[in-house]
């Protein structure tokens, strides 16, 4: 596990750069305890995600702002030629309340296999790596601390460029999702 290091300070103001990265933070949390008795994975997002755009040949700058739709084209070339991918990690609370995430650093690897697999364009460290780390960090409220349950973190990039042509897409979102996680089994399973 590593322990998230990283700490947020917010003041009045709603936007502020870290770790290179713009921070929206959301007006007023949507988080309160009842989302940790909820026994449906996948359904409960946290207050914020991660994403970046990748044009030109190079990302732009990591945005962390409020969870909600993202505007794409029904022509984008991952509706038409599947160039998706995705990772899943989990964050975990201890008893002093610190967060740790399961060697991330293994995601941020397979995830860039897939990427050159696809060819799609690699996510630099900054951005994945800092990014899961900033927006857990912000998000840190949405850790649930009971065993087996957890906050899910889902890296995804999918093919944005408005084209219908048989060939990789020139352009990209990157985003991270956040979700809280029940514990999938209600008793010790035999295996």
């Amino acid at each position: 596990y590593e322990k998230i290091q990283i700490k947020c300070i917010f003041g009045s103001a709603t936007n502020k750069i870290y770790l290179n990265m713009i921070i929206e933070k959301i007006a007023e949390s949507n988080f309160n305890d009842s989302v940790f008795d909820s026994k449906v994975f996948g359904k409960n997002f946290s207050d914020h995600m991660l994403i970046a755009h990748y044009k030109d040949g190079k990302w732009d700058e990591p945005k962390i702002m409020p969870y909600g739709p993202i505007s794409v084209t029904p022509a984008a070339m991952s509706f038409h030629y599947g160039q998706t991918i995705f990772e899943g990690m989990k964050a975990y609370k201890n008893e002093d309340e610190e967060v740790f995430i399961f060697r991330p650093e293994k995601n941020f690897e397979r995830f860039n296999k897939s990427a050159v697999r696809l060819n799609m364009p690699e996510v630099p460290a900054e951005i994945f790596l800092d990014g899961v780390k900033a927006i857990v960090d912000l998000d840190r409220q949405w850790v649930p601390k009971d065993y087996g349950t957890s906050l899910y973190l889902r890296p995804v990039m999918f093919a944005t460029e408005e084209a219908v042509s048989a060939r990789s897409s020139n352009e990209y979102i990157f985003c991270i999702l956040l979700a809280f996680a029940p514990s999938y089994y209600e008793k010790p399973l035999s295996v």
